[in-house]
């Protein structure tokens, strides 16, 4: 979320509360000066509220997507790197780290095997099998881990697995560390590639649903609901306009908050 963005959405909130306020107030028959001074104290009060609640989501939204996009690059970049340099890539790792991507307190003993066509990283923590693919991984291509020792722990790091993985993997105790655990230890142990290939992952289409709750559409809400607002002075019957016109601000204001950009 921009900062021009963030400072439009608390100025947003605070015109969605102080116009149905004023409108509510003189239908109340309250005098101008007192319906102006409540109004944009209710006013105030939305924009300190929203302006709290969006600091806190801007931050956490900003981290989310970064580690989004920086784990589909990895992804990719494991994949596209190949079986030969992603077993030197994660025996390079684990000669330092642990599972969990925790710095190890002395080097370890690591080297590399194959079982059945499956290569992996064997440690004093168990068998790493990096199998990295475009398409979830099947029951195929987990089948080799299955056999070995029966007494060292086997992890497979991949992205995704199919249904039928992923159960062959539990009923075999295979732990599986997907993309996101794969990037969360790697992150944690600053072991990141520098560059990637693959180079910049293309925009998805936004989906329909998407488009409806657009951003963009708050204002179309906000608009209508003023004009309504705004006629419920000049009816004799201003409660129907203010009942509709404070609908359509409030959907204005959640979508403003909550929808796409």
């Amino acid at each position: 979320m921009k900062k021009s963005a963030f400072i439009s959405d608390v100025i947003f909130a605070f015109g969605a509360a102080f116009l149905p306020a004023l409108c509510l107030l003189r239908y109340k028959r309250f005098p101008l000066w007192a319906a102006l001074a409540l109004s944009a104290i209710a006013g105030a009060f939305a924009a300190f509220a929203v302006f709290a609640f969006l600091r806190k989501k801007r931050e956490k939204l900003c981290l989310e997507k970064r580690d989004e996009e920086m784990k589909e690059k990895l992804l990719l970049h494991l994949t596209l790197q190949g079986e030969t340099k992603n077993l030197d890539y994660f025996s390079r790792f684990f000669e330092g780290h642990g599972e969990d991507g925790s710095p190890a307190p002395s080097p370890k003993a690591v080297r590399l095997g194959k079982r059945r066509g499956a290569s992996f990283v064997k440690t004093e923590d168990g068998d790493f099998y990096p199998l990295f693919s475009l398409c979830p991984l099947d029951a195929d291509r987990v089948a080799p881990l299955l056999c070995g020792e029966k007494d060292a722990a086997k992890y497979l790091l991949c992205g995704e697995l199919s249904p039928e993985a992923e159960k062959l993997c539990a009923r075999f105790d295979v732990r599986v560390m997907k993309g996101a655990d794969v990037y969360r230890m790697l992150k944690k142990g600053d072991a990141l590639p520098e560059t990637y290939l693959g180079g910049d992952l293309p925009q998805r289409k936004k989906k329909r649903v998407t488009v409806w709750f657009a951003k963009a559409n708050s204002r179309r809400f906000l608009l209508g609901g003023a004009l309504i607002l705004l006629t419920s002075l000049l009816t004799p019957f201003p409660f129907y306009y203010l009942v509709s016109g404070s609908i359509l601000i409030l959907s204005a204001v959640f979508v403003r908050i909550f929808g796409y950009r």
